[in-house]
């Protein structure tokens, strides 16, 4: 069988979930179908951040501070957001738009 299985991570790398003036740790992963947010504080949790990737209307960069672009923005069709900072978000980004046939 080829091609990624349901539960291994296309792209995985450490983040952070940011609100603007608050960082979670974390890992995220892009997923076949989906992108998960996995939090550093809650390993052994059900606490997880899920996009399905059918939501996602738009991914974009952003300046973290307005000072560096390593910040991530998935935005979903519903107009929800998630801003997640990263050490490298372009290959994420490039990862996940070929996810979604971009």
């Amino acid at each position: 069988m080829s091609g990624p299985q349901p539960n291994e991570p296309i792209l995985m790398m450490d983040a952070w979930l940011w609100n603007g003036q608050q960082r979670m740790p974390g890992v995220i992963q892009l997923l076949p179908g989906r992108i998960r947010f996995q939090p550093a504080d809650f390993p052994d949790s059900h606490l997880s951040l899920e996009i399905p990737l059918s939501e996602v209307e738009e991914v974009d960069s952003f300046l973290v501070f307005n000072i560096s672009r390593l910040g991530l923005l998935v935005r979903s069709r519903d107009g929800r957001s998630d801003r997640f900072i990263l050490a490298d978000p372009e290959a994420f980004r490039k990862a996940l738009n070929q996810a979604l046939g971009r």
